[in-house]
């Protein structure tokens, strides 16, 4: 099994085998202002997680499972996004060495950061570790500001609105 490719959106949605994803391919989560008193962290993530694996044609008849889970700037596990569901895959090719493409969708939202600092999302499937997604929760609060919303950003691009 390879993951093809692995990326943060700010929506996505699997329809038919295909991805829709919009505002992709961010890195960094922008704060703009001082989380609520009650919130035990700096950010709330939003967004979704997209990855594409190519399954080789023996791994269809396995169970593959799916470990999906968020560490913080410390090390630790701050999230479990998913544990134990099987990998969807797909049926298209005719020959047995033919790779089927399996889609992941998963959401962000309503996961607290716990701190400013460097994130990474770690993905197992059928036992496999996969490289992790990595982004980042940066501080950009200005003195005095006490709201407006936070964005995610890749490089020098913005999209404003989310986060």
């Amino acid at each position: 099994m390879k993951l093809q490719f692995a990326v943060l959106a700010n929506y996505a949605e699997e329809r038919g085998g295909l991805l829709n994803l919009m505002g992709a391919a961010w890195d960094t989560l922008n704060v703009h202002s001082d989380p609520p008193p009650a919130l035990p962290g700096v950010a709330v993530l939003t967004g979704f997680l997209v990855a594409r694996f190519l399954v080789e044609a023996a791994d269809r008849t396995r169970e593959l499972r799916l470990v999906a889970e968020i560490a913080g700037p410390s090390g630790q596990t701050i999230a479990q996004l998913s544990d134990g569901p099987q990998l969807n895959v797909g049926t298209g090719g005719d020959t047995d060495n033919w790779q089927f493409g399996a889609n992941l969708v998963l959401g962000l939202a309503g996961v607290i950061g716990p701190e400013f600092g460097a994130y990474e999302i770690r993905l197992k499937v059928g036992g496999q570790w996969f490289p992790p997604v990595r982004f980042r929760v940066i501080d950009r609060r200005m003195p005095g500001q006490t709201d407006g919303p936070g964005e995610h950003t890749s490089g020098s691009a913005s999209s404003e609105g989310l986060g």
